[in-house]
C-alpha cells in the first residue's frame, strides 16, 4: 500500500477504531449510491467527524451499509467540512433521512457529486 496516498486527517484514537474506519473524505474516493444524506458543515474535520460517529451511534440500524464522510469546502475565505452519509439511492436516502428527523436528527438529502 506504499501507493496510497496519505490520509488528509487521523481520528483522534479515543475514538472507536470502527468509527475510524468508517470515515473517508469524499475527495478522490469512489462512493456508491447517487444521494447523500447531510447532517451538517463543521469548522474542522475532527468536528464533523465527531458529528457523523455520534449520528451513527443513535441511529445504527438506520444508517447500516451507509458510508460516513467528510467533504472540505470552502465558501470565501472560509474552510467548512461537509459531513454526510453516502450510499444510497434517492429514494433509500429521503427514507432514511425522514427516520433521523423522528430522532430528532436534521438532515437533508443532496446527489452525489
Amino acid at each position: 500500500m506504499m501507493d496510497e496516498p496519505a490520509p488528509q486527517h487521523t481520528p483522534p484514537a479515543s475514538e472507536p477504531a470502527a468509527a475510524q474506519a468508517a470515515v473517508a473524505d469524499l475527495r478522490g474516493t469512489h462512493v456508491e449510491g447517487t444521494h447523500l444524506i447531510q447532517i451538517g458543515a463543521y469548522n474542522s474535520a475532527d468536528e464533523a467527524e465527531r458529528h457523523l460517529a455520534t449520528v451513527r451511534d443513535k441511529a445504527t440500524t438506520v444508517l447500516a451499509g451507509a458510508a460516513a464522510v467528510t467533504e472540505p469546502i470552502t465558501r470565501g475565505q472560509r474552510r467548512y467540512y461537509r459531513a454526510r452519509f453516502a450510499g444510497f439511492d434517492s429514494a433509500k436516502a429521503t427514507s432514511t433521512c425522514q427516520e433521523l428527523r423522528r430522532r430528532a436528527i436534521d438532515c437533508f438529502v443532496t446527489r452525489t457529486p
